[in-house]
């Protein structure tokens, strides 16, 4: 179990190392005053809670009630589905967790990374 657990969290990382590469590679065509290489690399990792980096921050008091429904709905997806993953029992159950950890980290990084394509200005 662990040596599995090892596994997929190498696959998770990666899942998330890829976009924040991509995020820096693109930051390199941002104009003066676009997101820097820094904030570009995060924004994955934060996925849609990535708004609030800097530039043109959006604090969470100013978000959209859909934005943040999404935003809350993504993360406990996210924390639930990698929570059961850990605790099934069951291979079925834990092929279904895996599946919805994966997507969920898809949309994750992805929302990440739309904060860096609309920050090249």
């Amino acid at each position: 179990m662990l040596r599995r657990m090892i596994l997929l969290s190498v696959i998770y990382g990666l899942l998330l190392l890829l976009p924040a590469f991509l995020g820096v590679l693109l930051s390199c065509t941002a104009q003066p005053g676009g997101i820097s290489q820094s904030n570009a690399f995060l924004a994955p990792f934060l996925g849609p809670w990535s708004q609030t980096l800097p530039p043109n921050a959006h604090p969470v008091r100013l978000w959209s009630a859909q934005y943040s429904l999404f935003t809350r709905s993504l993360t406990l997806a996210l924390v639930i589905s990698t929570i059961g993953f850990c605790l099934a029992t069951d291979g079925w159950l834990r092929h279904m967790a895996t599946g919805m950890t994966v997507s969920a980290l898809l949309v994750w990084g992805l929302a990440g990374l739309i904060k860096v394509v609309s920050q090249l200005h």
